[in-house]
């Protein structure tokens, strides 16, 4: 049988369905950047062509199917000094937007002309936008009026549960989802202190500073969103029909490096210990190393800063990097915890991995996801790495970390399909299906309406009236009751009196 007609008719079906993509990366964030990566690489794979802008400083090179265009004045790291708890929550929410708006100047500082100039040069059947740290690159899409957009965001610090104040803390606290009445209470300001900071100051100046007629105009053509999260494993509440949630999509088992093997399988050692704390400081090195020395029969994976790399001796158990695999270390059976700050992105990896955690927070959602996966059960949450030797002995010992962590694996992976497929899928369907809306009408209804307000408040103040009329009646019943006594008893002493005359 010749299958080489029913071969080209596939290359020629192929080739067809590919399309040009335009992606715009605003966010600060290196590991948003990577997630998104994963997505941009499996449609090149798909023989879709993209073009990239983004502020990040660390991209691939160009290739045939993908241009980087690098925005050289937002290339900025992200300062975490200025995010820690110590500044509270709401200097938290003012800083993450801080970020937002120092990213904003650096791309309004390059030459916008020529920007524009290079993305019109090509036509574009999609646009990708990374909406993870704001609005800044959203200003590119007016470029594109009659262009489907989707966005995409690694994390879940978003806007869409601000009416589930009451079981879904705000991504700047420290809560559980059982909160106390004071909790709550201060999660409601939390809420809507940004949500006014957002509106009022940010948006405005984004607006004005990236010469943006209508935001919201902007933000209502976004078809579909990618999000970074897990309805099972998360503390999420419901999601408006349009937002997919795609946790874990840039986790990639088959990620080998065998230059590693011989470390990881050093049965000199019990097990390993990755440590990811991005470690920038000599005292916190040397605390660190000081903990490994109690802990002999295990070997510990420290990543820390270039400035950091020492040729001072360390214990033979203490491992000194500026970048490990992370991925394939939590996917060898021989790692026995995972120390990190809290981001969402390592706690995914460390429950798909099924591997027990302590986390030592500093910033932004650190310290919310630190009490969500200390409530699971498979980690523990330190304010110092005084703390750490503690945390350690404590998670060796006790089996019930590896437990539970084991179980959330299981939630995690069993969704329907992978969540790299799900949001390739999504992202296909919006380019075979331009015009389609796939927002639910429910999702523009005012919050009142959504939640059924303005009827409550119709039951609440029928129930006032009718409360008040009740007590009014009672209350003009029980006077005129006393108002009859006194008239009986006035008139019992006029008889009398009238009595004793004659």
């Amino acid at each position: 049988m010749n299958f080489l007609p029913a071969i080209l008719l596939l290359f020629i079906a192929r080739f067809t369905e590919s399309a040009n993509i335009l992606a715009l990366v605003g966010s600060a964030f290196k590991s948003h950047h990577l997630w998104d990566q994963v997505i941009f690489d499996e449609l090149v794979q798909r023989n879709h062509s993209l073009t990239i802008l983004t502020v990040q400083n660390e991209v691939p090179k160009s290739t045939a199917n993908t241009k980087y265009i690098q925005i050289e004045e937002a290339l900025k790291p992200v300062d975490y000094s200025k995010l820690s708890e110590e500044y509270g929550s709401y200097k938290i929410i003012m800083h993450f937007y801080e970020i937002q708006l120092k990213t904003c100047l650096g791309v309004r500082r390059t030459n916008f002309d020529k920007l524009k100039t290079t993305l019109t040069s090509k036509t574009y059947d999609l646009i990708l936008y990374d909406s993870s740290n704001g609005d800044c690159l959203i200003k590119f899409t007016e470029l594109f009026p009659e262009i489907p957009v989707i966005s995409l965001s690694a994390t879940k610090i978003n806007n869409f549960e601000k009416s589930k104040t009451g079981v879904v803390p705000h991504f700047s606290s420290a809560y559980g989802s059982h909160m106390g009445v004071f909790q709550r209470f201060n999660n409601l300001g939390l809420y809507n202190f940004e949500s006014f900071y957002r509106t009022y100051i940010v948006e405005n100046i984004i607006t004005q500073l990236m010469q943006i007629s209508d935001l919201e105009k902007l933000r209502n053509r976004i078809k579909v969103e990618l999000l970074g999260i897990n309805l099972l494993t998360d503390n999420v509440a419901s999601l408006p029909q349009h937002v997919i949630p795609v946790a874990g999509l840039h986790i990639q088992k088959s990620l080998d490096y065998p230059e590693f093997n011989d470390i990881l399988n050093d049965d000199k050692f019990l097990g390993n210990i990755l440590i990811s704390l991005n470690v920038n400081a000599t005292k916190d090195l040397q605390e660190i190393v000081e903990v490994a020395k109690n802990f002999e029969k295990y070997k510990f994976l420290v990543k820390l800063e270039n400035k950091l790399l020492t040729k001072e001796k360390v214990p033979s158990n203490v491992l000194l990097s500026e970048w490990f695999p992370q991925q394939t270390i939590l996917h060898h059976s021989r790692t026995a915890g995972f120390i990190i700050r809290g981001g969402a992105l390592s706690i995914q990896e460390a429950i798909y991995f099924s591997v027990p955690t302590i986390i030592y927070p500093i910033s932004l959602d650190h310290f919310r996801n630190a009490k969500y996966a200390e409530d699971q059960g498979f980690s523990q949450t330190i304010s110092s790495i005084k703390e750490l030797s503690q945390a350690i002995e404590s998670l060796l010992k006790s089996n019930s970390f590896k437990t539970k962590v084991v179980n959330q694996s299981k939630l995690f992976k069993s969704g329907e399909s992978k969540p790299l497929d799900k949001a390739i899928w999504w992202i296909e369907h919006v380019l075979a299906n331009p015009d389609l809306v796939f927002k639910s009408p429910a999702d523009d209804r005012f919050f009142i309406i959504q939640n059924s307000l303005d009827i409550y408040c119709f039951f609440v103040s029928l129930f006032v009236l009718f409360l008040f009329n009740f007590i009014y009646n009672l209350r003009k019943a029980k006077s005129a009751k006393k108002t009859a006594k006194k008239e009986a008893k006035l008139s019992k002493l006029k008889t009398k009196k009238n009595g004793k005359r004659e």
